[in-house]
């Protein structure tokens, strides 16, 4: 099936969202403060942590449209943890709950912090206490809830591999994207398993071995010289708080994508992410104001399974620097790098 069909995408998105966070759990293994020594995609849970206290990670998916979880949904989801690990008759261990949106507008952002450090009046411990009556207490000093959207984890991996490695962040942000390549590959060769024990896991020599082979095999100097002479710039859908901009009529940016604020246009978008999957290059041709740029940069969201940047200038120069660049990082079909330009024929853009 082609997970990337209108109706696909969004469950294919969730894939590789799980991906993204077990790389943010593996590039963590590296500086060794938690205690892990392991990441297991599809053992016990989503993803599984070995270590010290092992961590049972269940990761949602939400598209922004959709806003924040509700309590009751987080609560479902929660006791449906609380019930899979009490069955396991597992005595020790966390579970971990990680949204890709707030909890009812609220950002969870600690790790280390349980739901019993709530104050006694949060309306999530009410929530959870008509789900689990009496079993409330140790539900709550057994759980956790970490708020982690795609473009944060990946930033965190990036700069846990970038202090680890003494590397350059943009040599990082193609070891980050190799380290979902391995989460993924193990979640594939997990889904034989019946027996969890027995499940493909990444551990911290694993992490630091796939990252030296990846530094290695990088053109170190096609990455930087791309990006420094100005031919491009990595896409980063971060919302940055200020949007004046954007209703005075500016075109859409990735910050405005991220921020949610443009009108969805799912058939452009849906025939633009099929076409994406099946390799084929997209262009989008109309008059000014009818959504070219919503169209663009809400289809390379949904792809953020890609690496992506933005080309700023098309000069020959600048050609021969996006060919070395792309080289440089031993494509597949899991290893994709993609390639933007906003404003085709205006600017810089015009060869």
């Amino acid at each position: 099936m082609n997970v990337w069909s209108r109706a696909g995408a969004i469950a294919g998105r969730g894939f590789h969202f799980q991906d993204a966070v077990g790389a943010w759990f593996c590039a963590r293994l590296l500086g060794g403060s938690d205690g892990a020594h392991r990441v297991v995609p599809e053992g016990y849970e989503n993803l599984q942590v070995d270590g010290d206290v092992p961590l049972f990670v269940q990761v949602k998916s939400r598209q922004e449209r959709r806003g924040s979880f509700t309590l009751s949904e987080t609560g479902d989801h929660l006791v449906e943890m609380w019930e899979k690990h009490r069955a396991r008759g597992f005595v020790t261990g966390r579970l971990v709950l990680v949204v890709e949106r707030p909890v009812a507008g609220e950002v969870f952002d600690d790790l280390n912090r349980t739901l019993s450090d709530l104050d006694a009046s949060h309306p999530l411990r009410s929530v959870i206490a008509e789900k689990v009556g009496p079993d409330l207490a140790e539900l709550l000093t057994t759980s956790t809830i970490l708020t982690l959207d795609w473009q944060l984890a990946h930033d965190q991996a990036v700069t846990a591999l970038a202090d680890s490695l003494n590397a350059a962040r943009a040599a990082c942000e193609f070891v980050e994207r190799s380290l979902r390549i391995d989460v993924a590959n193990a979640a594939d060769a997990n889904a034989a398993v019946t027996v969890p024990e027995l499940a493909v896991g990444i551990d911290r020599s694993e992490v630091r071995h796939r990252a030296e082979n990846a530094l290695r095999l990088l053109d170190a100097d096609a990455l930087s010289r791309a990006i420094t002479d100005g031919t491009c710039v990595p896409v980063r859908f971060v919302d940055l708080g200020a949007h004046d901009d954007y209703y005075e009529g500016t075109s859409a940016r990735p910050e405005h994508i991220a921020a949610g604020l443009p009108a969805p246009m799912p058939d452009a978008v849906g025939d633009a992410v099929t076409a994406l999957s099946a390799g084929k290059p997209v262009l989008f041709v109309g008059p000014s104001g009818v959504g070219k740029s919503t169209a663009v940069w809400s289809a390379v969201y949904t792809r953020r399974d890609v690496v992506w940047y933005e080309v700023r200038r098309t000069d020959t120069e600048a050609i021969r620097s996006i060919v070395d660049l792309a080289v440089s990082f031993a494509t597949n079909d899991r290893n994709q790098i993609g390639f933007v330009l906003d404003g085709v024929g205006t600017g810089q853009l015009l060869g």
